[in-house]
């Protein structure tokens, strides 16, 4: 979380809306983000007598979004893709009561999007401030700056992440691994979905015996083929040479 520091302590506007439209976008970059971070920044981007604009930013390194289906993201039931649905559940409401309670704080909200490396979501309002606060203005050229900086702090953490044997990325997978082999024994066949599919993801640039074992991983767990999925587990487990818990 990074609030930019000429962003006002105290403005007049519905906590309620603001809080729901937040609520609503980082419970999205948390359901569909297995692995990396999120970050929440707001900015103050404008100032007409006691009128302030803020934009407030989530920036996730989640599952991403094609080009030609943002347009589909803020309409009523709408999913960009069928198996959205399934795997990680919703309605696709959401978005379309976001965008209207944005529209209706004299705002409005849109994304950028990359498919498999992540999501910016923006929204901006207006709000008032007390008689007492002082003038201070930030400009459009300050605030692209703080966000590329963002962009390319979580740019160089991905790539760190994604980098096969490098301390996060062999981390992350440990973690990930031991998750799964737990959603398998409890027959959580949705929940093992999400850990294969960032193993997978993490072991994209890892030699092939390592890569393809995590696929046949993938594969046995989405057929929620119980006896595979454990060999699956036991065979990378062998090939990452993860040591035993004891």
């Amino acid at each position: 979380m990074n609030v930019s520091p000429d962003v006002p302590e105290t403005v007049i506007g519905d906590e309620l809306r603001i809080a729901q439209v937040l609520n609503n976008l980082i419970s999205n970059a948390t359901k569909f983000t297995h692995t990396g971070k999120i970050m929440v920044q707001v900015a103050k981007t404008a100032q007409y007598n006691k009128q302030v604009e803020l934009f407030f930013f989530v920036i996730d390194t989640g599952i991403g979004i094609d080009e030609a289906d943002i347009s589909k993201l803020f309409k009523s039931f709408s999913q960009v893709d069928a198996s959205i649905t399934r795997q990680y559940g919703g309605t696709g409401l959401g978005l379309n009561i976001c965008r209207q309670l944005c529209r209706l704080m004299d705002g409005d909200i849109s994304v950028e999007s990359t498919k498999g490396e992540g999501s910016v979501f923006s929204f901006h309002i207006w709000v008032g401030l007390p008689k007492d606060e002082p003038d201070v203005v930030t400009s459009q050229a300050d605030v692209e700056a703080t966000i590329q900086n963002l962009r390319n702090m979580m740019g160089e953490e991905e790539k760190a992440l994604n980098t096969f044997g490098s301390p996060e990325n062999t981390e992350t997978i440990n973690k990930e691994m031991s998750k799964l082999i737990l959603c398998i024994e409890m027959d959580n066949w949705e929940k093992a979905e999400n850990f294969a599919d960032a193993i997978k993801h993490l072991t994209e640039s890892a030699p092939k015996d390592i890569k393809m074992a995590g696929l046949k991983l993938k594969m046995a767990v989405q057929k929620e083929d119980y006896d595979a999925s454990v060999a699956g587990h036991e065979e990378l487990k062998r090939l990452l040479n993860i040591p035993e818990v004891k």
